[in-house]
C-alpha cells in the first residue's frame, strides 16, 4: 500500500534559520569585558607601582617642652587643653630645700673685736717701748754726766744691753702687730663692701613662665608630684606652628626623589592636601623601628615635607592626630 505524501505537512513547511539564542551571546561578552577590565586593571595597578611613591609618614608639629629649673614639688600646672600666652604663667614649683640667708654681721662683728684686741696689745707694747727708751735715755744721761765728773751713779753695762736688746724686740714687735692691724683693717672695709649675698634660686618657690603663645598639649607630670631639674613639665603647641611630615623610605626609593618634589599627603580620614619636599637626610630611626613595622628603618632616607599654601596648613592642623601617607611620582 503506497502512502500519498504530497500535501503532508513535512512537505510543505517552508525552510527557515533556527532562532538564535541571545543570552549566551551576552554572558560571551561580559565574559570578554570582564577579562579586558582586569588586564587593563593589572597592568594599570603594576604601572602606578612602577612610578608612583606611598609611603606612611608621621605629622610632627613642633611643639615646646617646658622643663624645670630646680628640684621640687609642682603645686600647680596649667591644664591640658588651655591656651596659654607668652609670659603667662603655667607652673609653680615649690622648694624642698632649707636654707638659710648668709649674713656678713657674724663676720664684721668678729673682725671689728679682732682689731679692737690688736689695737690693745699695740697700746701695750708701745708702752712698755716707751718706758723701755726713756731707761735707756737715762742710762746714756748718767754715761755724760759721769763723764764730765758730775755725781752721776755707776752704770751696769750688762743692765744697759739687755735695756737694749728689749727695745730692739719691742720695736720689731709693735711693727709687726701694726702691719696685723692693717691687714684686719682692709679685710674689715672689703667685708663691709661686698654686696650681701643671695640665696640660690633653688631656695625659692619658681615660677614657671611659658616662653610662647599657644596651647598647652600634653602634661608629663602631675599635681604634687616631685620633679628633679630639668624634667619635662608640659608641652606648649605654638599658636601658630611649623608643622612637617617625615616618612622613611628605602635609600633606593629615595633616589627618585628630590628637594622641591611635590606629594599628596593623605589622613586617614580621606582627606588631602599638597606637600613639598625639603629634605632628604641618611638615617636609621631606633625610635620607629622599635614602635612601628610600617616604616622600614634600615638603610632608610628620611623624607620630610612641609604644606604648600596655608590652605594645606590648615588641613594638616585640623587632622593633626590622624594618621597619614603621602603619596607621589618618581622623577
Amino acid at each position: 500500500m503506497r502512502l500519498n505524501t504530497s500535501n503532508s505537512y513535512i512537505t510543505n513547511r517552508t525552510d527557515t534559520p533556527a532562532p538564535r539564542r541571545i543570552a549566551p551571546l551576552i554572558t560571551k561578552w561580559l565574559y570578554f569585558l570582564v577579562l579586558i577590565f582586569i588586564v587593563v586593571y593589572l597592568i594599570y595597578y603594576f604601572t602606578n607601582r612602577a612610578i608612583s611613591i606611598e609611603h606612611h609618614a608621621l605629622l610632627d608639629i613642633n611643639s615646646t617642652p617646658i622643663k624645670t629649673p630646680h628640684a621640687g614639688l609642682v603645686t600647680e600646672i596649667a591644664p591640658v587643653g588651655s591656651i596659654v600666652t607668652s609670659g603667662q604663667r603655667i607652673a609653680l614649683v615649690k622648694s624642698l630645700k632649707e636654707c638659710e640667708m648668709p649674713d656678713n654681721s657674724v663676720a664684721i662683728e668678729r673682725i671689728s673685736y679682732q682689731i679692737a684686741d690688736k689695737k690693745n696689745d699695740i697700746f701695750a707694747v708701745e708702752k712698755t717701748y716707751t718706758l723701755k727708751q726713756g731707761q735707756l735715755s737715762q742710762i746714756k744721761k748718767n754715761q755724760l754726766d759721769r763723764a764730765l765728773e758730775l755725781n752721776a751713779p755707776l752704770i751696769n753695762e750688762n743692765f744697759k744691753a739687755g735695756l737694749t736688746e728689749d727695745i730692739a724686740l719691742l720695736g720689731i714687735e709693735l711693727a709687726t702687730e701694726r702691719r696685723k692691724l692693717e691687714l684686719l683693717t682692709e679685710r674689715l672695709r672689703q667685708i663691709t663692701q661686698k654686696p650681701q649675698p643671695k640665696l640660690p634660686p633653688s631656695c625659692f618657690d619658681q615660677e614657671i613662665l611659658s616662653n610662647q603663645s599657644g596651647v598647652v598639649v600634653a602634661a608629663s607630670v602631675e599635681l604634687n608630684s616631685a620633679v628633679k631639674v630639668g624634667d619635662d613639665l608640659i608641652h606648649i603647641e605654638p599658636t601658630d606652628p611649623a608643622m612637617v611630615v617625615r616618612a622613611f623610605v628605602n635609600y633606593k626609593e629615595s633616589a627618585s626623589i628630590e628637594v622641591g618634589q611635590e606629594f599628596i599627603v593623605e589622613f586617614a580620614n580621606g582627606e588631602r592636601s599638597s606637600a613639598k619636599v625639603i629634605g632628604l637626610v641618611n638615617s636609621k630611626n631606633e625610635w620607629l623601628s622599635a614602635r612601628s613595622k610600617d616604616f622600614e628603618t634600615s638603610r632608610a632616607t628620611e623624607i620630610t615635607f612641609e604644606p604648600t599654601n596655608n590652605d594645606a596648613k590648615s588641613v594638616w592642623k585640623k587632622n593633626k592626630h590622624l594618621q597619614v601617607k603621602v603619596i607621589g611620582r618618581k622623577i
